[in-house]
């Protein structure tokens, strides 16, 4: 049985001690970041915003919990669809999403 806090039982509470280390480290060491955010999503009420290594905060207006790249509209999507390209080294191809 695992406990809050306790990520291998794939439940973390908010009051986790692990929380500000990854918090930190999003901010500092963390690179090609991309967080799709709902605006009506509860835990964006203690976001993890990234620094400035190549990574990005889009938010879906509206959205919950449960978004995607998807929902984000037209002009954030095509943000996002580029990063990942170039991330994943790969050249754009007409998205499914359109």
């Amino acid at each position: 049985m695992s406990r809050a806090g306790d990520w291998r039982g794939g439940r973390c509470s908010v009051s986790s001690p692990a929380l500000p280390e990854i918090d930190r480290w999003v901010r500092r060491s963390g690179t090609r970041l991309l967080f799709v955010n709902g605006t009506q999503d509860p835990a964006t009420a203690e976001p993890f915003p990234p620094g400035r290594h190549d990574s990005r905060v889009l938010w879906v207006p509206g959205a919950n919990h449960h978004t995607t790249i998807a929902d984000l509209p037209t002009p954030d999507r095509t943000e996002a669809t580029t990063m990942l390209t170039r991330w994943a080294g790969t050249r754009p191809t007409r998205s499914s999403c359109e």
